[in-house]
């Protein structure tokens, strides 16, 4: 008899833990779904238009120990 208690005891502890695990889990899934509590979409990252690397403009390789890398100032990606 004592046997058949600890099961049961055992059972209905499991079922509470899972009971509990279920109801964290829809609780936090309606959470996410409140208006607000989103994550908001990132703007547009800028852009950097005449890159140049020792005065070339796409070279296939780079002569020197200490490159040079430039841009050019005037243009503004998408602005």
């Amino acid at each position: 008899m004592a046997r058949m208690r600890r099961r049961t005891k055992a059972r209905t502890q499991w079922f509470a833990r899972r009971r509990r695990s279920t109801l964290l889990t829809a609780v936090l899934m309606g959470l996410s779904l409140v208006p607000g509590t989103t994550a908001t979409a990132a703007p547009a990252p800028a852009g950097v238009d005449g890159l140049t690397t020792n005065g070339r403009v796409g070279p296939l390789g780079i002569p020197g120990a200490a490159p040079v890398f430039g841009w050019d100032p005037s243009r503004r990606g998408g602005r």
